[in-house]
């Protein structure tokens, strides 16, 4: 004779079956707790005139920043999809763009520098700096 289980401890396919359902039951809840989040709200579409102003800015505002830099040929940017571009409050021609760049300092080491450009737009891709702050 084999060893004899104890009465409470569930047979192999009884023990498989409480299994499934416990996972069932948990995919279950999970669902339905996905289902009561609610959805973000659309976010409003941009006018193509806005969206060059996007990257143009973020263009221009890169500019200004590379004349700070120590080594500017090193500048690593991050793509516009990676940096904050947004009108100025109450300026309808100034953008405001917070951003950072990697590049060497005058020792050869790669530092990230964050910074925050307000730059004035005057047409014909002309772009004034407004305002420079780095960290």
């Amino acid at each position: 004779m084999g060893k004899s289980r104890p009465q409470w401890m569930p047979t192999a396919p009884a023990a498989l079956v409480l299994l499934l359902a416990g996972w069932i039951g948990l995919s279950l809840l999970c669902r339905e707790e996905v289902a009561r989040r609610p959805e973000p709200p659309p976010r409003p579409a941009r006018p193509a005139q806005d969206v060059a102003c996007v990257y143009s800015s973020y263009g221009a505002a890169k500019q200004f920043v590379a004349r700070q830099l120590t080594s500017p040929s090193t500048a690593k940017w991050p793509t516009v999809s990676q940096v904050s571009v947004g009108r100025v409050p109450g300026e309808a021609d100034q953008w405001r763009i917070v951003s950072y760049v990697d590049s060497q300092n005058g020792f050869g080491a790669m530092v990230r520098t964050k910074w925050t450009a307000e730059v004035e737009y005057h047409g014909r891709d002309q772009w004034t700096l407004v305002s420079l702050t780095t960290d």
